[in-house]
């Protein structure tokens, strides 16, 4: 399956990319991207992992997704706002894979996120920045695919 879609959400509209099908895993890029960042990057790792359905989402007022006038930025949408701000813990499992020298989204901002993941693990990776997937493939590759391969 390989669908490209979109949905309304309160400060706009999000794009996102559907490959695959099995257990579903929302996949969201670097800041300055859009999907296919994520795209060109995780499909070669899952093509060791088939049971996973992919969905790459395209943040807000990145790739084909838009933002109405609103909109205050990421950390409103993810901590602010419905449905993220009533929710005290989400029950499902989440990989962050941060790089420690990520000057756009540093990775202690994150961590505000991750607190309310109940079953996340939260990957810092020293010696890289916003672009860790390029910076340092080899390490991003291993946190993935040792995460995929304990959701299997």
């Amino acid at each position: 399956m390989l669908e490209d879609m979109e949905c309304e959400v309160p400060y706009g509209k999000i794009h996102y990319k559907i490959i695959g099908e099995g257990r579903p895993v929302f996949i969201l890029h670097s800041m300055g991207t859009d999907y296919r960042a994520m795209e060109a990057w995780l499909e070669p790792v899952f093509s060791k992992h088939e049971k996973f359905k992919r969905i790459y989402i395209d943040l807000p007022a990145h790739g084909k997704s838009t933002i109405s006038k609103e909109f205050k930025g990421t950390d409103h949408y993810f901590l602010e706002s419905a449905p993220f701000s009533s929710l005290e813990s989400i029950n499902v499992p989440a990989l962050f894979l941060i790089g420690k020298q990520d000057w756009i989204c540093g990775w202690e901002d994150q961590y505000e996120v991750f607190k309310k993941f109940t079953r996340a693990s939260f990957n810092v990776l020293d010696g890289a920045g916003h672009m860790l997937h390029i910076e340092k493939r080899e390490m991003a590759n291993a946190c993935v695919n040792n995460w995929l391969a304990a959701m299997e």
